[in-house]
Formats: structure tokens, C-alpha cells, sequence
């Protein structure tokens, strides 16, 4: 499965490429959108600006889009909905018709863009695209990527084990670069709606990790006796299960 990641900020640093880089997903990152020329309908035509063409061709490649955006003005970046003007078209044989997209979004701010994802959705969808409804907003964006503060972590399952309503999920867990085998285990909290009418599961599990094990060693005395940090840190994840046709 190839899922395109594509970026509304041109910036050099920008927050929202680097969320994109930071999802848990094998994302091919798509960088190509300060070529894209001013929509002009006397330029759609075949063949198509050659920046237009190569957008529209990794586009129509891909099984999924996950869009990142920042939010300007309360809205989407010129930009990144010129874009999507140029990926709308021709009707009816667009790149974006029936693609399955999500939307994700980083401010300085503390809302995350979240104006700006309610209307990139909307256009999305207008578009043709099948927009899932839902948003990940991650606000104060320039402390969130401080990878001494708030390191990545990346989890993924080798092995699914379920009884009743019991869920046990064998993987690795890789933060700050260090990668070590972990168990998560929790319950089935029950069906979800799917978008796309198959089945979901919600699931909470959690595990507990010795945070030493991922060179994250610092600590202190306290003045009454004892440590600043335990050791062994408990993580909580709520994920969800879905079952592919």
C-alpha cells in the first residue's frame, strides 16, 4: 500500500511536514508543492504543466493521502488549495475522485489548525475525494517537536492475540532510536463506525517500560530520600482494529 504524505507549508522547517514525518504510518512524502503554477483553466490541458502532471500522477498512485496543514488566516494556504484546484480537475477523471484522504494539522497556536483542517476537509470533499471525518491537531507545534522534550516513539505490532475480550499485541518499541520488544495488553472497549463499512474495533491496552533501556536515564535525589523518576514508566495507547478486505 503506498499512502502520500503531502504538506501544506513551504517553509524549510515547517511543523506540519515534520508531523507528517513523525505518523506512525510508511509514508512516501510528496514535496513538490512550490512548483505548482497558478490555476489557470487555459492551462488545463492535456498535456498538463509538467509540476501538474507529476502531482497528478503521484496522486492517482497512491491508495491514501494524508494531508497536513498550517493555518493561515483561519483557513487553508493559498498554496496547498491551488493544488487541490489543480487535483479536482478534469471532473470526473480527477486524481483526488473516490481517494481515501485524512487531515492532520500543526500550529505555533494552541488549536492546531483546526479551522484550517475543518476547511481542507470541506474542499476535499467537494473535490471527490472520501474525507475521513475526523482531525489530529497538535497546537504549540514549535515545543512538540523537541526531540530531547518529547522524543518519537513508534510502535509496531508483529503478532495480534485475542480471547474474548481479552487483547494481547506483540512488537517493538523504538524511542530516541532505541528499539526493544514490548507486550501490550488491554481489552476490546467494543465496535466503532467504520467510514468505509467495515468492521473496527476500538481497543485500550497498556504496558510498562524501563525507561533506561531507551538511554533515557536522568534522575535526581530527592531531599527526603528517594528518586525523582521511577524507572519503570506505564504507557497507555487506545488504538483501533481494523479488519482489511
Amino acid at each position: 500500500m503506498t499512502i502520500l504524505g503531502i504538506s501544506g507549508s513551504l517553509r524549510h522547517d515547517s511543523h506540519n511536514t515534520t508531523l507528517l514525518r513523525n505518523v506512525p504510518l510508511e509514508l512516501e512524502l510528496w514535496e513538490g508543492l512550490k512548483e505548482i503554477p497558478p490555476y489557470d483553466e487555459d492551462d488545463d490541458v492535456e498535456p498538463a504543466p509538467p509540476a501538474v502532471a507529476r502531482m497528478r500522477a503521484s496522486v492517482a498512485g497512491a491508495d491514501a493521502i494524508v494531508f497536513a496543514t498550517p493555518e493561515y488566516n483561519a483557513s487553508v494556504p493559498g498554496q496547498l488549495k491551488n493544488a487541490i484546484d489543480w487535483l479536482s480537475r478534469p471532473r470526473g477523471g480527477a486524481a483526488l475522485q473516490n481517494k481515501p484522504v485524512a487531515v492532520i494539522g500543526a500550529s505555533t497556536g494552541a488549536f492546531g489548525a483546526v479551522w484550517a483542517q475543518a476547511e481542507l476537509r470541506k474542499v476535499l470533499a467537494t473535490a471527490g475525494a472520501r474525507v475521513v471525518d475526523a482531525e489530529v491537531a497538535v497546537g504549540h507545534a514549535a515545543t512538540r517537536f523537541d526531540a530531547e522534550r518529547h522524543p518519537v516513539l513508534r510502535f509496531e505490532s508483529t503478532k495480534i492475540r485475542r480471547e474474548g475480550e481479552n487483547v494481547t499485541i506483540d512488537g517493538t518499541l523504538t524511542l530516541k532510536g532505541v528499539t526493544q520488544p514490548v507486550e501490550l495488553r488491554g481489552t476490546v472497549t467494543g465496535p466503532l463506525a467504520d467510514p468505509y463499512g467495515g468492521n473496527r474495533l476500538g481497543l485500550e491496552l497498556e504496558t510498562t517500560v524501563d525507561r533506561t533501556q531507551f538511554g533515557i536515564d536522568w534522575n535526581a535525589d530527592l531531599p527526603s530520600g528517594g528518586r525523582v523518576l521511577a524507572d519503570d514508566v506505564k504507557l497507555s495507547a487506545q488504538l483501533e482494529l481494523v479488519e482489511q478486505a
